[in-house]
């Protein structure tokens, strides 16, 4: 076959792999199937691996384009999905072109390493920057609760690391035909997932030892209604007694569960106060302020004493028209234990969560008002944020209500109407602290970010290597790029 057709054929073979990832990804990502999870990383793996840079450019902007293609489904504004999709395809732009520069240069066992490193470090640095978890290749391992427990270590980016590492390493294990190198590189890849799983397996039937909290879920018959004020509070105060009577010690209600103006906000807070205090019960509420523009959480103790008062600090770009709140979270204590709150998005986040589990949060409320399409794939961001802090946790929204345990495991909930009364009852074991990964913060991510420095310097000199011998006449001294004194060129 010419030199040019092969070229060809190798190109359009390495760009049918990317489109091939991305639509794995794409599948992966709503419906939790991990086994995708594991075999989009090896195609894009391949696609990517052998350079050149700009045609592995080209399959980590196609691939990222098409797994980032489910938020059409979200009905969110089109000027927000069009800057997604363009970040999507430049951040997988930037690191497949980067995977072409450096793997071909590396010895085939490194390469997997390299690869999983890069991973793990752009899900850090994308992660810290722009959308927190929501996008993290981590969550395609979501069903597998006994390997979803690393993140208690190392947060997302260490089961980022596993996720790439295991395919990559049998991709070039296979491609070698067995050679020690890379056998022995797929075996500690093996390992370190054998070793997370045990890990994780050993996390989930250790007794939890911690007090138990019982937390109910509610909502209200158009509850953002303010013409409906007195059936609203009636309905508000009913299902409070009803949870009150089955032993709850706090009630959680939606995001938005009130839509107020600035003048009504301290009738209301009054109103929810008094309640609380004559039914004995706290309560967790979400408030919207329309001349304000804020998204609020509100926090009422057993007393009646508001003891917080929250503005979201994430709110989605061009979809909420809320402004970014500037207060830092806080917590309160409930029945003895020490409980926090975040409004929807800032679930997804790393600073509030990571700000709540250092303040000593054992439990964290979450209002939520969810889209239909984003509810599912918003509670296993709620299962694993719930995971990697430490902390147990439950979500109130219409549509999947959880409440779930410090190993990401669901003890309560239901599927709430978009409009109507719903109430569920859960009692949650509460951790004794915040995990590893919270107390000693994104250790991992700078180690990924140390091993792919250490590769790509490798591959710099590699290359700088080969070039200067490329460089050198025939009649130059070896590694010298030019002749030696005693050496002459050949005359002419």
């Amino acid at each position: 076959m010419p030199l040019a057709k092969r070229l060809r054929w190798r190109a359009g073979w390495g760009d049918g792999l990317a489109v091939l990832a991305g639509a794995l990804w794409l599948a992966a990502g709503p419906t939790g199937a991990w086994l995708l999870g594991w075999i989009w990383p090896a195609l894009i793996y391949v696609a990517v691996r052998g350079g050149p840079p700009l045609r592995a450019m080209r399959g980590g902007a196609t691939c990222a384009l098409l797994a980032m293609g489910r938020i059409l489904t979200y009905g969110w504004a089109p000027e927000l999905q069009s800057v997604l999709l363009v970040a999507a395809a430049a951040v997988g732009g930037v690191l497949g072109g980067c995977f072409g520069a450096v793997l071909p240069r590396l010895p085939a066992a490194a390469r997997p390493w390299a690869f999983a490193c890069g991973w793990a470090l752009a899900d850090a640095l994308v992660t810290r920057t722009f959308v927190g978890h929501a996008a993290s290749p981590a969550h395609d391992q979501g069903t597998l609760l006994p390997l979803a427990q690393a993140m208690a270590l190392t947060g997302f980016p260490g089961l980022v690391f596993l996720t790439m590492l295991l395919p990559a390493a049998l991709v070039e294990c296979a491609g070698r035909r067995l050679a020690w190198a890379t056998a022995g590189t797929t075996v500690l890849a093996v390992g370190l997932v054998g070793f997370a799983w045990g890990y994780g397996r050993t996390r989930l039937h250790l007794p939890a030892d911690g007090p138990r909290l019982t937390v109910a879920i509610a909502q209200c018959t158009d509850s953002a209604a303010p013409s409906r004020r007195l059936a609203v509070r009636a309905q508000w105060r009913h299902l409070m007694r009803r949870a009150r009577e089955q032993g709850a010690h706090l009630v959680i209600w939606p995001e938005i569960a009130l839509i107020v103006t600035a003048t009504e906000r301290a009738d209301w807070l009054a109103w929810l106060g008094e309640v609380s205090r004559a039914i004995g019960m706290a309560q967790v509420v979400g408030i919207w302020e329309r001349e304000r523009r804020r998204n609020t959480l509100v926090a009422f103790d057993a007393t009646g004493r508001l003891r917080l008062d929250y503005a979201k600090r994430h709110p989605l770009w061009l979809v909420e028209p809320s402004l970014a709140g500037r207060d830092p979270p806080g917590v309160m204590s409930v029945a003895g234990q020490t409980i926090g709150g975040a409004v929807c998005f800032d679930d997804c986040s790393l600073d509030v969560p990571g700000t709540l589990a250092r303040l000593g949060a054992r439990f964290v409320a979450v209002p939520t008002r969810d889209w239909p399409a984003v509810t599912r794939p918003h509670a296993r961001l709620h299962r694993h944020t719930a995971i990697a802090f430490g902390f147990a946790s439950a979500r109130s929204t219409p549509g999947r209500c959880e409440i779930v345990d410090d190993r990401g495991r669901v003890v309560a909930g239901g599927m709430a109407p978009q409009e109507g009364p719903f109430l569920a009852i859960g009692s949650v074991r509460l951790p004794q602290g915040p995990s590893p990964y919270a107390r000693w913060g994104d250790w991992f991510a700078a180690l990924a970010a140390g091993g792919w420095m250490l590769v790509s310097l490798s591959a710099a000199w590699r290359w700088g290597r080969t070039h200067s011998r490329l460089r050198s006449p025939s009649w130059a001294a070896p590694g010298s790029g030019r002749p030696p004194c005693a050496v002459h060129p050949p005359s002419t």
